[in-house]
């Protein structure tokens, strides 16, 4: 089962701050919905947050959950294009 916590953030080390999720779109938001799926299926959604400081070469993508199963996704790196492509197992 896939959900995301509403307290998922952007944090760049050495930096003051951090910048919330705005918006989950295809994927539920915990604590209460989840998206049952096999190993074998991926599952694709979107994370927008608002913009990330021109002075942010790389970041990490954190969730944070009370169960214990949230992710870390460490050194994403800064591009022109503001979208990024992440894959969690």
């Amino acid at each position: 089962m896939v959900n995301i916590n509403p307290e998922t953030y952007l944090k760049c080390t050495g930096k003051i701050g951090i910048i919330p999720i705005e918006h989950a779109l295809g994927i539920m938001q915990s604590p209460n919905k989840f998206h049952y799926f096999n190993n074998q299926e991926y599952k694709t959604f979107t994370l927008i947050f608002k913009g990330i400081p021109d002075d942010w070469n790389t970041f990490c993508l954190y969730e944070e959950a009370s169960e214990g199963n949230g992710f870390l996704v460490p050194n994403i790196h800064r591009n022109n294009s503001g979208i990024y492509h992440i894959n969690l197992k």
